[in-house]
């Protein structure tokens, strides 16, 4: 029976030779180095340019986390209570209008000539995330210079020097002005209609677009119908806080059947899975035609006239 099976694979055994060699393509390729792309640095570039006025290191971690220690002159965004994600209808979160956002960068000393360097905790895919959603806002707001810091805070500490303090930097207000996106994203009714050669991609853990499991905040199990699988944990190096290189990336793709070109629209359960995504799409390897559907499942999910998609690994459609 075991020769009959090595002779006669399975369409399953087929999948785990894939898998294998995927994972194994991916084991052997060195990570993404900051000189790859513009808008990421590394931790030796940023301490090299830490007394450039013409910078702003600002720290995505939890108040907590930022007064116990950050990197000195770093001012803080927590993501839970600054308010750039504010509560909107049906407990959807919403973008800010321009004057909310420039109010708080005001507030903050930050100007919107100045180089952003967006600064996680670095620890998991998430945080990487929680970065990748700030990029997009900054760039949706019209900010130009905005980078990420590779491995986030983590990898900052690693760095010996004493670049790491407790005191809070005093920044006298600014005059921030926003001014035209830089960047796209797209609305629910964008979503339904659609348009020719569309391709939707959900960021989602793959359990989530299978309809196995789901987050609390989403009220039903599947995902927008027609939709193709790229999780967020793929995009980083063993899920943790370091990018993948441009062909781990294309690897990856061909993979999932995600177009490396092409009208796309990312989504998560809200922005935070889908931006990590749109991020490796539209950065790293340069697809311009892709947006973001920041609100994503909460929305979508929210209204039981949108249809859902289950998928069963036999390739099978399931609407509930």
């Amino acid at each position: 029976m075991i020769l009959r099976m090595w002779r006669e694979p399975s369409k399953l055994s087929r999948r785990l030779v894939v898998v294998c060699a995927l994972i194994v393509s991916l084991a052997l390729a060195s990570p993404l180095h900051a000189q790859n792309i513009a808008s990421v640095v590394d931790a030796a570039w940023l301490i090299a340019n830490l007394s450039d006025p013409d910078i702003v290191v600002v720290d995505l971690r939890r108040d907590a986390d930022y007064r116990a220690g950050h990197l000195r002159g770093a001012v803080n965004i927590d993501p839970a209570t600054a308010g750039l994600r504010p509560q909107g209808a049906n407990g959807l979160p919403r973008l800010p209008t321009p004057e909310e956002f420039a109010a708080r960068m005001s507030i903050l000393g930050i100007a919107s000539t100045q180089k952003i360097v967006l600064v996680s905790r670095g620890e998991g895919f998430m945080d990487v995330a929680t970065a990748t959603d700030h990029f997009w806002l900054f760039k949706r707001m019209g900010h130009a210079d905005v980078v990420i810091l590779d491995e986030g805070f983590k990898g900052l500490a690693a760095i010996p020097g004493g670049f790491i303090d407790q005191s809070i930097p005093g920044r006298a207000p600014t005059a921030y002005a926003t001014s035209a996106p830089l960047v796209s994203g797209i609305e629910i009714a964008g979503v339904r209609e659609g348009r020719p050669g569309l391709v939707l991609v959900d960021g989602r853990l793959r359990g989530q677009f299978v309809g196995i499991n789901k987050t609390p905040i989403i009220p039903r199990y599947g995902t927008i119908p027609g939709s193709r699988s790229l999780p967020a944990n793929w995009v980083t190096v063993d899920a943790g806080g370091r990018f993948r290189t441009a062909d781990d990336l294309r690897a990856i793709l061909k993979f999932t059947g995600v177009p490396e070109g092409g009208p796309i629209v990312v989504f998560g359960n809200t922005s935070l899975a889908g931006s990590l995504v749109w991020f490796a799409l539209r950065v790293i390897l340069g697809n311009r035609d892709v947006r973001l559907y920041h609100a994503g499942m909460l929305e979508w999910s929210q209204d039981p006239g949108n249809r859902l998609d289950v998928l069963r690994d036999n390739g099978q459609v399931q609407r509930p």
